[in-house]
């Protein structure tokens, strides 16, 4: 838990940017062992808006994409180990970022198995709208010793017909 506190610590003395003012909070250091909150979110950032099907990609993605954002998110959880906090709220901030990549990974996960369009993104793989199987339930499930992620559907009781 207090590992990324400790790995600041630990690796501080070997900055190659000097002391920034204290409002910046580290956000802008530049250092050879260690990555902070600030900059492992950027990334993650980018990676969901670049290949999940971003705004910036105007919401449109296809399979060659998700694939290579989920490589690149295996990559940021690699990357983790570097996670450095110079203080608790960093710490604090270090873990919801692990958060959020677990969540971005379950969000490609899903939609690299979901062979359709609709919701918020256009999948421009599957452009058209599959209604015989779209009313299921998707889980993704992470096994937490293993790290694997499973994908499966359940079907959806509709109390009142559509």
């Amino acid at each position: 838990m207090y590992r990324p506190l400790e790995w600041y610590h630990k690796n501080k003395p070997l900055t190659t940017t000097p002391k920034m003012p204290p409002q910046y909070t580290n956000w802008f250091e530049i250092h050879p062992n260690y990555l902070n909150w600030y900059q492992l979110l950027v990334r993650l950032q980018k990676i969901m808006d670049e290949y999940a099907a971003g705004w910036g990609m105007f919401y449109t993605t296809n399979m060659y994409l998700l694939n290579r954002g989920w490589e690149l998110l295996k990559m940021l959880e690699e990357d983790f180990r570097f996670a450095a906090a110079a203080s608790l709220h960093e710490l604090l901030r270090v873990w919801e970022f692990y958060h959020r990549l677990l969540v971005g990974q379950a969000v490609v996960f899903s939609m690299m198995h979901r062979k359709e369009s609709r919701g918020y993104y256009f999948n421009a793989d599957y452009p058209y709208i599959d209604e015989e199987n779209w009313h299921v339930f998707t889980h993704v499930r992470r096994d937490p010793k293993t790290g694997q992620w499973s994908f499966r559907t359940s079907p959806v009781i509709h109390i009142i017909p559509p």
